[in-house]
């Protein structure tokens, strides 16, 4: 990295060799928000070691950078680094939500050549998602069975919802050897019924975010392909935080459309 480049951080930090290519799940990891509360996010100036930051490409701005270092490297890491089978050209990815994540996911599948199809539970996003690139999308409230005839087998399954779906509904549409990949997961038990999963090879998936030279690599694909998260933004002044405190209030709400950047002033 050159002085005066233009770098950002994601939310893990002080990565180890041992788990060179999946970094993110280091032992000595260091979580932001619970490890060192002294990380300068809210300030105008930081020391951070430059191993864990990130190169931004030129045309990427920072308000599109920070919710790409989150966001985005969580479904850049199971789209593309998770459990050995990437998606490639010609796979079929459905996205189970569209918000944070979800948009995000849909773009970045389309941009690596994948037919996505998008669900969400009523039909008040269905513009909005086929406007990312899905191209299919279906209403799953009140849904008990997809029709197996009209609906695409998928090869790779991300859930990007605040509560994990009923998979008794995914299931019969997942394709042999598909992959299932749990993005967002509550406390709560989840059942799922195996026998569908073991007979098909289907698997289910952890995982995090990606590691640091893929996140570096999804920024760069992010800036050529045009990628961009949907952002709202509010002000950040050293007189008071009526921003922070306005984003807040948006996302507990349900208004957020999808990503909340506080800028400083």
């Amino acid at each position: 990295m050159e002085r005066h480049s233009k770098a950002g951080r994601k939310r893990r930090e002080h990565v180890c060799c041992k788990y060179s290519g999946a970094d993110q799940y280091c032992l000595k990891r260091e979580e932001f928000g619970s490890a060192n509360h002294d990380q300068g996010s809210y300030g105008s100036h930081v020391v951070w070691s430059a191993k864990n930051l990130h190169v931004l490409p030129d045309g990427l701005e920072s308000s599109l950078a920070g919710p790409l270092l989150c966001g985005g490297a969580t479904v850049w890491g199971a789209l593309v680094t998770s459990g050995g089978r990437p998606v490639v050209a010609g796979d079929v990815v459905g996205v189970v939500g569209i918000g944070g994540l979800g948009h995000l996911a849909i773009q970045f599948a389309e941009k690596l050549g994948a037919t996505v199809i998008a669900f969400s539970s009523t039909d008040s996003k269905r513009e909005e998602a086929l406007g990312f690139g899905a191209s299919e999308f279906y209403a799953t409230k009140g849904v008990t069975k997809f029709d197996e005839k009209l609906v695409k087998k998928i090869d790779h399954l991300l859930i990007t919802t605040s509560e994990l779906p009923d998979f008794d509904l995914y299931l019969p549409i997942i394709a042999s050897l598909g992959v299932i990949h749990p993005l967002t997961v509550g406390f709560d038990k989840t059942p799922v019924p195996m026998l569908p999963v073991v007979v098909e090879g289907r698997s289910i998936q952890g995982s995090a975010t990606a590691p640091h030279l893929q996140v570096q690599k999804m920024l760069e694909f992010s800036a050529r392909f045009g990628v961009k998260p949907q952002t709202q933004e509010w002000p950040m002044t050293a007189e008071g935080i009526e921003g922070i405190e306005g984003a807040l209030k948006t996302l507990a709400d349900g208004q957020m459309r999808y990503r909340g950047v506080v800028v400083a002033q």
